[in-house]
């Protein structure tokens, strides 16, 4: 398959990964000491408490964006020269900065299993943030980017806890939605690429005939997308032709 044929969520679908990785989350976090919801993440700025907050907050989004465009331009002031992504979430964090930790997963599993979720003629209003992808739209927003960034902050919770995450029945559906945006932002020849794991599959990246095959972890590639820190030989066994292509490949998380 093209990576750029996958086709985008619709709200329904949506929704069911969303909730699914919001509540696998939740289990993850269930009974973590005082000790580890102190612990310094990849994101070093945040805890593992932080960005359990930053997801719990942003979990509000889904149902109401407007509140996201709040809390950014309460971000404009209170951080100043932040982008308007990085600004709603430190305001987010703010705002659940005092809970217990068991309050906070409570909270997260009741703002998960909402059955409010974003409007019709909102989704396809066009969100324009320097941050975002040119199409970008609201349902998008709150389909893949607010969803995929729940499932890397598992991860992240996760090596920070030195823990492996819980397998949750979408995450391939998580990782088919960042192939999808490399398709589309892809520059390099096309590509057979093969993700191994059980986030895992196969596409074709690339406009013409794949005549070359790229095989990575398709966790460590997402980590690699997303900006964070990987094994600097990820990309060692891959084609000269792409190699560069695959090195500075970036998609939004």
């Amino acid at each position: 398959m093209r990576a750029i044929d996958i086709a985008l969520p619709g709200p329904g679908e949506g929704q069911r990964v969303s909730r699914a990785q919001h509540l696998r989350l939740a289990d993850e976090v269930e009974g973590l000491t005082e000790v580890e919801w102190r612990t310094v993440t990849e994101c070093p700025a945040w805890s593992v408490f932080d960005m359990v907050a930053h997801v719990t907050s942003a979990a509000r989004f889904r149902g109401n964006p407007l509140l996201f465009v709040l809390d950014a331009q309460v971000g404009r002031v209170r951080y100043r020269g932040r982008s308007s992504l990085d600004a709603a979430n430190e305001v987010g964090i703010d705002r659940l900065r005092g809970k217990a930790p068991e309050a906070l997963v409570e909270l997260l599993r009741r703002r998960s299993m909402s059955t409010r979720d974003t409007p019709g003629l909102l989704r396809r209003k066009p969100v324009n943030d320097a941050a975002l992808p040119s199409y970008a739209t609201i349902g998008y927003f709150v389909d893949c980017i607010l969803t995929r960034d729940v499932w890397l902050h598992r991860h992240d919770i996760a090596r920070a806890l030195g823990r492996e995450p819980q397998p949750e029945a979408t995450d391939p559906e998580i990782v088919e939605q960042v192939v999808r945006d490399l398709g589309v932002a892809w520059s390099g020849p096309p590509i057979r690429l093969e993700l191994t794991g059980p986030e895992g599959g196969s596409w074709t990246v690339g406009a013409g005939e794949a005549t070359q095959e790229v095989r990575l972890p398709a966790v460590e590639f997402m980590r690699h997308l997303s900006g964070r820190a990987v094994d600097p030989d990820l990309f060692g066994h891959t084609p000269n032709s792409v190699h560069s292509t695959l090195q500075s490949a970036r998609i939004v998380f």
